[in-house]
């Protein structure tokens, strides 16, 4: 279960579980781990909050998923891409 939506809606358990079910459909996951948030990419990719969504505006960095309103994701896999490209550019 992705705790981050649970916590955040404090919905009861058969409502959660329906979302989760939706969040891992749309965003073809199999397990939560592989959704990070944005404390966990800036320690990945050593950038700062604004630069990650400076690049984000400009397309040089991959889009968050919106679960809530203020609450974005990444996929872990696209973000160690984006760093292996980046990697092969330098």
């Amino acid at each position: 279960m992705y705790p981050y939506a649970c916590i955040q809606l404090r919905l009861d358990t058969s409502v959660s579980i329906k979302i989760y079910i939706t969040i891992y459909k749309e965003l073809n996951m199999t397990s939560h781990t592989d959704l990070i948030r944005i404390d966990e990419v800036k320690k990945i990719t050593t950038l700062k909050t604004s630069t990650i969504f400076k690049h984000i505006r400009t397309g040089l960095f991959p889009k968050p998923y919106k679960l809530l309103p203020k609450l974005n994701v990444w996929k872990k896999q696209e973000i160690f891409d984006w760093l292996e490209q980046k990697a092969q550019v330098n």
